[in-house]
C-alpha cells in the first residue's frame, strides 16, 4: 500500500497554473531572470557563463510556455517579443552556449530538427563526461 494518499480535484490551484500558466507569471518569470541577470552583471561585470544562462533561461521560457493554447492575446505577444530577442541575440550569444545549450536553443527553434535531435540528446546524456 502507498504510504500517501492523493486527492486530485479539477479546479484547484495547483492544478489550474499547470495546465494553462497565467500572463502574470509569465512576465514575472521573465522580469525576475531578467533582474537576476542584471544585478549579476552589475555586481561582477559581463561574464559569458552568465550571458549563457540567461539566454538558455529564456529559451526554456518560451519551450514552456509556448506551448500551452492561450487566448489571451497579451499573453501569444509576451512569447512572440522574447522569441524574437532570442533570434537577434543568437549570434553573438552562440560562442558561448555549450553543447547542451546550443542543442536546447536548435530544439526549440526548428521543430523539424527534433526528431534528429533526440538520439542526439539521448546520446549525451548516456556519456560519462569527466
Amino acid at each position: 500500500m502507498p504510504p500517501y494518499l492523493y486527492r486530485k480535484r479539477t479546479n484547484s490551484i495547483t492544478d489550474k497554473s499547470a495546465k494553462n500558466p497565467s500572463v502574470r507569471e509569465l512576465t514575472d518569470n521573465i522580469l525576475v531572470a531578467k533582474k537576476a541577470y542584471e544585478q549579476y552583471i552589475a555586481s561582477y561585470g559581463n561574464r559569458d557563463e552568465v550571458d549563457a544562462w540567461y539566454f538558455n533561461f529564456r529559451v526554456w521560457i518560451c519551450k514552456h510556455y509556448g506551448g500551452f493554447s492561450n487566448e489571451n492575446t497579451q499573453y501569444s505577444v509576451t512569447i512572440a517579443k522574447l522569441e524574437r530577442e532570442l533570434k537577434n541575440e543568437f549570434a553573438s550569444i552562440a560562442r558561448k552556449l555549450t553543447i547542451k545549450q546550443f542543442i536546447r536553443y536548435v530544439e526549440w527553434r526548428f521543430d523539424f530538427v527534433k526528431s534528429i535531435m533526440r538520439p542526439i540528446n539521448s546520446l549525451y546524456k548516456s556519456i560519462k563526461w569527466v
